[in-house]
């Protein structure tokens, strides 16, 4: 049996699966993508969303629930919106997702269009962390720090706004 990269998506009836090639689509785009060098491996669902972190190219894919849409975003590097080795990511009801940006120790927070917003201020320093996991009753994020060897719990508490 011969495997294509791409993503199997339920088609609507949802009697099938079908195999989308979102990097090769996204390749198309922009030209410095690299479909070889793609490694998609972590995924979060959310409001009928399907959100594809791919470490290889240190971007995100956003797909609609049919599949017949998608956006990218990311680039790789040490700025905000850019990644090195995004290691997953969590999304609120607001379409706000904080990205773990693993080889640069942060987590990066990202709005429903796209942008930079910020990054997430925690108490415990991050060591390469490579997963997140949102806790929406308690209002905490679990994220696992690969060199720190551990898992930290923070709780999530909104900033002060400095204009007030």
């Amino acid at each position: 049996m011969l495997f294509q990269s791409g993503l199997l998506v339920s088609t609507s009836d949802q009697r099938s699966l079908e195999l989308l090639d979102m990097i090769g689509q996204a390749a198309i785009e922009p030209q410095s993508l690299q479909a070889d060098m793609s490694a998609c491996r972590f995924l979060s669902y959310h409001n009928q969303m399907l959100y594809v972190v791919d470490m290889g190219l240190d971007c995100v894919f956003v797909l609609n629930k049919d599949g017949t849409e998608s956006e990218m975003f990311g680039s790789r590097g040490n700025r905000g919106g850019e990644f090195r080795d995004p290691a997953g990511l969590v999304v609120d009801d607001m379409g706000t997702m904080m990205v773990v940006d693993s080889r640069n120790h942060r987590l990066q927070l990202i709005d429903r269009d796209h942008n930079f917003v910020g990054l997430v201020k925690v108490d415990i320093p991050l060591a390469r962390p490579s997963g997140i996991c949102l806790d929406r009753l308690n209002m905490e994020i679990v994220v696992s720090n690969y060199l720190g060897k551990s898992v930290t719990r923070y709780k999530m508490v909104m900033a002060a706004n400095k204009n007030n």
